[in-house]
């Protein structure tokens, strides 16, 4: 049994919550610090686990799933 499945939008979500890495937030310390945008195709919570995860295109075109950290729940 495979231990992670494809998602609608192409990106591996793993059973395993900790084989996916944390979505990289740049800390924006003034108004001159650039940001980063994401194309985001979904966000949700994985299983029983409620850990909350996303879906984004890279800028090269990969779709890959990310955790994010529980601060930004709600």
């Amino acid at each position: 049994m495979a231990d992670f499945i494809i998602n609608k939008a192409g990106a591996k979500i793993y059973k395993d919550i900790k084989k996916h890495e944390f979505l990289k937030v740049p800390v924006l310390i003034d108004e001159k610090a650039k940001g980063v945008v994401h194309h985001v195709f979904s966000v949700g919570i994985l299983g029983g686990q409620r850990e909350p995860i996303v879906t984004v295109k890279e800028s090269n075109g990969e779709v890959v799933a990310y955790r994010l950290l529980n601060d930004l729940l709600g």
